[in-house]
């Protein structure tokens, strides 16, 4: 990160956006999380981009580049090229063990909190801020759905999704080998929210429901099954 700012803020290079991630927040706290929450990694890679962004700010604050940190949540969605590597991703997890073992395996009780986003809203984001004209005073970003799942509700949701597409019903299995049977297990539980109010200012919408993205996924695996 270092290298590529010292290089082309020296040649007049307009914006430069670095892709960070959540993480760097670390323990994210049970109520409306937006910029200006201090970050506190926990791991390595909540560190190394939390560096980066620092240097970022820098560059910021000392060139005439904007430059940008955006702080992406849990993206999703089908590859662009079958050799892209995204099927550890939770969303695409459930999709495909669904589509390929008419089954749904989680490895936790369910109750993890994420905030999902489909590539394209991703996409969308950039481009926006790619265009834009702001000198960018604040210059972190969130790009998030806005929206708190915990991962029993998404799990619910990727089945219901397969039943209506393929009108066959598949079981959830929690990791103690238990099924279960609906998503409220852990409706009333405390959840954070993800503050987008700053990226949709600049006219960001998220178009792509959650239900759409994981029918795209469907879509994508019943077109490459191999």
């Amino acid at each position: 990160t270092w290298n590529l700012l010292n290089s082309f803020t020296k040649t007049g290079l307009d914006k430069f956006i670095y892709f960070s991630t959540l993480q760097v927040l670390g323990k994210i706290p049970f109520k409306e999380i937006d910029e200006s929450l201090n970050p506190n990694p926990l791991n390595n890679y909540g560190l190394t981009h939390l560096l980066s962004e620092q240097i970022v700010n820098y560059f910021h604050n000392k060139t005439e580049t904007n430059c940008i940190n955006i702080r992406l949540s849990n993206g999703y969605g089908s590859p662009v090229f079958k050799e892209n590597n995204c099927w550890w991703l939770v969303i695409n997890d459930l999709c495909k063990t669904a589509f390929t073992k008419n089954k749904i395996k989680l490895l936790s009780d369910g109750s993890p909190q994420r905030d999902f986003i489909h590539i394209l809203d991703i996409c969308q984001a950039i481009e926006i801020m790619i265009e834009s004209e702001s000198n960018y005073d604040e210059n972190i970003f969130h790009i998030a759905s806005g929206k708190t799942l915990n991962i029993l509700e998404l799990a619910h949701i990727v089945k219901k999704a397969f039943s209506e597409r393929y009108s066959k019903e598949i079981p959830i299995y929690l990791p103690d080998e238990s099924v279960s049977n609906n998503s409220d297990k852990f409706k009333d539980s405390e959840r954070f929210m993800i503050d987008i109010k700053r990226i949709k200012e600049l006219g960001f919408q998220n178009k792509v429901s959650l239900q759409a993205g994981v029918n795209e996924i469907f879509e994508y695996l019943e077109n490459n099954d191999n």
